[in-house]
């Protein structure tokens, strides 16, 4: 009899699969100007799910996306729990709404979505006691000027003198070397095509090490923006770089590809999230495609 529930329970429990918990809540209500500003998202969800984490931010204006970090992730009886923290920060004293982010769940090709919480923060800049008097500012203390280190500088430097006369004297006998010559400078499709080929030898994501992989393999494409466009690339995030493109004119191609590209290089880097061997080899396939859609094959012009 024992047996037969335990039977039927396991049947039942195949049937119906263990729901997936999401709430979200902030650090605090009230903030100064520029402090982060982090959205906490707690989580349960099967280990054959796995999170993608929002990939547009527009809705924050006129607060900024800063950054994703993962601060816990275990893994036990087919469930993952995870803690993880969402981040902004605003440059402007008021009352401002954090809006309800999609949060996905997928598996195969179902996806469930969650919306998080929406939250009022205060950023309020720094306060200014009026209570108190306004003082005058100190005029600079005035320090006499102490000749005594003339003493020993002055000798100082009439021995440096001689060194330098004996060492020019000694090594201006010598003959010239010969003037190497300059190397060429690669123009940014070059030095980009030669680093993707490198990487591609390197073999990272084929040994295990696929975050080094996506970083830098974006780190090539962001400095090939940088040099092609003359955009800050390398010290933007992947928001404020699909920005400098639109501005410059860039295709709407070039941006999509760019979009899902560092998009995807974000979910390894940040998320943690471990991808295909497929997506690994596209991501490459996509580099030399954003070089060769960008350039036409040739240098860009700037």
């Amino acid at each position: 009899m024992i047996k037969i529930a335990l039977f039927f329970l396991i049947i039942i429990s195949s049937l119906f699969p263990q729901e997936i918990q999401f709430k979200t809540r902030v650090d605090s209500s009230s903030y100064l100007v520029g402090d982060p500003v982090t959205l906490l998202i707690d989580t349960k969800y099967p280990t054959d799910f796995r999170m993608v984490f929002p990939s547009r931010y527009d809705s924050l204006a006129p607060l900024e996306y800063l950054y994703t970090d993962t601060l816990s992730l275990d893994e036990s009886a087919g469930q993952k729990s995870g803690k993880f923290a969402f981040v902004v920060a605003g440059y402007d004293s008021g009352l401002f709404t954090i809006p309800r982010l999609p949060f996905l769940f997928v598996k195969g090709n179902s996806t469930q979505t969650f919306l998080s919480d929406s939250f009022q923060v205060l950023i309020s800049t720094v306060a200014v006691d009026t209570s108190k008097d306004i003082r005058d500012i100190k005029a600079p203390e005035k320090i006499p000027f102490d000749y005594s280190f003339l003493l020993w500088l002055i000798p100082l430097l009439i021995l440096l003198g001689a060194l330098g006369y004996w060492l020019y004297k000694r090594f201006s006998k010598r003959e010239k070397t010969a003037t190497p010559v300059p190397q060429a400078v690669l123009s940014p499709y070059e030095e980009a095509y030669s680093a993707l080929q490198s990487l591609e030898k390197k073999q990272l994501w084929q040994s295990g090490q696929i975050k080094e992989f996506h970083s830098e393999i974006t780190g090539i494409i962001r400095n090939y923006f940088e040099r092609a466009y003359t955009m800050p690339a390398l010290e933007s995030t992947s928001s404020e770089t699909l920005e400098f493109l639109k501005k410059k004119g860039v295709s709407h191609t070039i941006v999509s590809r760019t979009e899902s590209f560092l998009k995807n290089a974000d979910l390894v880097k940040f998320a943690k999230y471990i991808p295909l061997s497929d997506l690994n080899q596209k991501m490459m396939t996509t580099a030399y495609d954003i070089l060769k859609e960008s350039s036409g094959g040739e240098e860009v012009l700037r």
